[in-house]
């Protein structure tokens, strides 16, 4: 069930669905396991696997630079 949603989320990406789109739709999903993660410097506490896999992804486009910001540095 994971690696379908593994792939899921994979497609919907490389189509230009916003990772903070994807994110949110995996955020607050309650199933089990759930509970306390240890290891992560964000995520402290999950309520499935997918809700942990959408805060990650969530974090990450908190930390991502803006995509236009490198190549307006990199401009003339």
């Amino acid at each position: 069930m994971y690696d379908c949603l593994a792939r899921l989320a994979s497609v919907a990406l490389q189509y230009g669905t916003p990772l903070e789109t994807v994110g949110s739709l995996l955020s607050d999903v309650k199933v089990e396991p759930f509970g306390i993660v240890t290891g992560h410097p964000t995520i402290h506490f999950c309520s499935s696997l997918p809700d942990a896999i959408g805060q990650h992804l969530l974090s990450l486009d908190q930390d991502a630079p803006h995509p236009h910001e490198n190549r307006r540095s990199q401009l003339p």
